[in-house]
Order: structure tokens, then sequence, then C-alpha cells
């Protein structure tokens, strides 16, 4: 605090009028950052560089990695298909929609539990923006051999243009008859 050299009431005047002008810059500037000790940004919150809002970290080879929030959704209805391809059943879904930051990529995690007619198999897709994914990890099958069973899988899907995306849970019959039947489906998504 600046020493008192000017009468109180003009002193008090001059002191909130800075007061705001700095409270002010702080509103612009709208983040925040958390230096290391050689005084470079590690971890930074508020409107980033990029001019998204968010958090992100820097590592020490100086690589930035914007983190966003993780989304779920999830449907308990029981409903199946027949479909040798990947579709909506009655109730579509899960769907949800993320954003994913300058990474392009996100971890995508699908589960439900499946009932599958004896000797067939039963799959499950994740579509983004209506594009069914075809990396073979982005997808949850039963084996032909087990009729029931609660399954999950995942996989870090790269390549997506950065910004807000749908993803949506597809299914299908794998291998031999049908139908397929899926029931307390959920989805998550964490943008990476």
């Amino acid at each position: 605090m600046p020493a008192v050299t000017q009468p109180h009431d003009l002193y008090f005047q001059n002191l909130m009028d800075e007061i705001r002008q700095r409270l002010t810059a702080l509103e612009m500037q709208q983040n925040f950052g958390i230096r290391d000790a050689s005084g470079l940004i590690r971890a930074q919150g508020g409107k980033l560089p990029n001019g998204d809002y968010g958090f992100a970290v820097t590592d020490p080879s100086g690589i930035t990695t914007e983190l966003n929030p993780i989304q779920s959704a999830s449907i308990l209805t029981s409903e199946g298909t027949s479909s040798g391809t990947p579709t909506n059943l009655a109730t579509v879904g899960p769907t949800l929609t993320a954003h994913v930051g300058a990474s392009g990529s996100a971890l995508v995690l699908l589960g439900a539990n499946i009932q599958a007619t004896s000797g067939g198999a039963a799959e499950m897709w994740v579509a983004i923006d209506g594009t069914v994914q075809s990396n073979p990890s982005a997808q949850l099958s039963t084996p032909a051999s087990v009729v029931s069973a609660s399954c999950m899988g995942g996989a870090v899907v790269t390549g997506i243009a950065p910004g807000d995306h749908t993803f949506q849970a597809k299914y299908q019959v794998g291998a031999g008859p049908g139908p397929a039947t899926f029931f307390d489906r959920w989805l998550i998504v964490q943008p990476i």
C-alpha cells in the first residue's frame, strides 16, 4: 500500500480507482496460471491460448494438453436387433456430445449386458458424428460361445477434428444367428 501523502478522502478515492483498474485487468485476462520455478506456465485455467475455455497442463517437454470434462450417458432399456451392420436400437444411443481438444483424441469406453442367440455373437460399436469407427478396439463383441455376458471395452480414438462431436452407440449381430439383445447400455468419453 502506498504511503499517505495526500488528504484521506483523495487517498481512498485513488486507492479505490487503482483496485478497480486491477480488477478490470484481471477480469479481462479471463484465466489463471501456475508457474514452475523457472517461470514457465505449467497449468492454466480459464480462457486458453486457443481461444477455448477449460484447463490445460504443460509437461516438462513443453507439450500442452487441454483437459476436457468426462461425458457419460446410459440407457437401461432391454432392446435387440438382428441387423448384420451397426444400427440403432428402438431407443437410440446412448448418445452424448463431448468437446475434443487440439490433440484430436478421446478415450471412448462402452459397455452393456448382452444376450446373443446360441451360436451367435453380438457387437456394440461407437459412431462419431454418425460415422461408425472402423477401429476394432472401438467395438465390443461377445464370442460365439457366450450366450449372455456383461461386457465392456474401450479405445483411444485419434484423428478427430477439434470441437464438439456427437458420440453414439450402435449395435449388430456379429456372427451366427440373431437376434442379439442389449440392456444397461453405457458410453463414456474422455477427451485427452
